[in-house]
C-alpha cells in the first residue's frame, strides 16, 4: 500500500497566492477567476499527496541537484521538495509561469 505524504506550504508560497489572488480580482477585476485560479493551485498542491514525484526536477542548478520540483497549475508553477525519508513535500514557492524562474528561485536561497 502507498503512503500519503503530508503537504506543508510554506509562508512564501501560501503569500504567493494571497499576492495571486489579490492580483486577479483587483487588478484584472474578476473575483470569479481569482476563486477558479486558487482553486486550481490548490488541487494541484493536494494531489502531489498521493503523487509527489509527478512534477519534473528543475533543469538547472543548483536546485536540480537539490531535486527542486515544478509542476502547473493553469498559468501557474508551483515550486517543491520532497522529502522521502519524512513522507512530507515542502511547496516553497508559486509563480506566473512567464516569470524569470532563475531570479525568482535565487531570491530564495
Amino acid at each position: 500500500m502507498l503512503n500519503n505524504y503530508e503537504v506543508e506550504v510554506m509562508p512564501s508560497a501560501d503569500n504567493d497566492m494571497q499576492l495571486i489572488y489579490e492580483y486577479i480580482a483587483n487588478e484584472l477585476e474578476s473575483v470569479d477567476s481569482a476563486d477558479n485560479t486558487i482553486d486550481a493551485i490548490q488541487n494541484t498542491i493536494i494531489s502531489l499527496t498521493k503523487v509527489p514525484k509527478r512534477g519534473m526536477i528543475y533543469p538547472n542548478e543548483p536546485w536540480k541537484s537539490k531535486e527542486l520540483r515544478m509542476i502547473f497549475a493553469n498559468n501557474y508553477t508551483i515550486f517543491y521538495y520532497v522529502f522521502d525519508k519524512d513522507l512530507i513535500v515542502k511547496v516553497i514557492k508559486v509563480a506566473y509561469s512567464g516569470m524569470d524562474f532563475e531570479e525568482i528561485l535565487k531570491k530564495l536561497d
